[in-house]
C-alpha cells in the first residue's frame, strides 16, 4: 500500500499515525492510539502538496 510514502496525521489530535504501533492503511481506517479518533486512511484523503500548503497557511498565517 502507500503507508510508507505518505505521512498520516490524526484529524482530531494531529498525532503522527505512521509512528503508532501496528499502523496500517490496509483496512482504510485507523483508530488513533492517542485520542481514539477513527481516521480515514485511504487514497481519497491524500492531499496534494498545494492543498497541504494552503491548510498550513490558514492555520499559521505568519
Amino acid at each position: 500500500m502507500y503507508q510508507d510514502d505518505i505521512d498520516w496525521y490524526c484529524d482530531s489530535c494531529d498525532a503522527h499515525l505512521n509512528r503508532q504501533d501496528g499502523f496500517t492503511t490496509t483496512t482504510g481506517s485507523w483508530e488513533c492510539t492517542r485520542c481514539g479518533s477513527i481516521n480515514n486512511v485511504t487514497e481519497d484523503y491524500i492531499l496534494s502538496e498545494e492543498e497541504a500548503e494552503e491548510i498550513y497557511r490558514e492555520e499559521c498565517p505568519k
